[in-house]
């Protein structure tokens, strides 16, 4: 991402929502936190959950600290059992 906008890991449309949480995070000082779906650079579609966060640095600037956490192989699990428990029902 170094030199590019955060916005180019989410899929177009989600650009707009992402960019008013962000403006929200940088001018409210809000936490932004979620799961996504996002597109590595070699077009792999992820699933992640981060959380940005603000605090005050020593000379009166204010700090970022963001993580994001891969739960790709978790989420397809949960897709995977809720697909088999409605088979199951039906």
């Amino acid at each position: 991402l170094l030199g590019s906008n955060f916005l180019v890991v989410f899929a177009p449309h989600e650009w707009k929502r992402m960019q008013a949480l962000h403006q929200q995070f940088l001018t409210e000082g809000t936490d932004l936190k979620g799961e996504w779906s996002v597109v590595r650079h070699d077009g792999v579609a992820l699933h992640v959950m981060s959380e940005s966060v603000r605090f005050p640095l020593d000379d009166g600037e204010t700090g970022r600290l963001v993580y994001v956490l891969d739960k790709t192989h978790n989420h397809r699990a949960e897709v995977a059992l809720r697909d088999s428990q409605e088979r199951l029902a039906g």
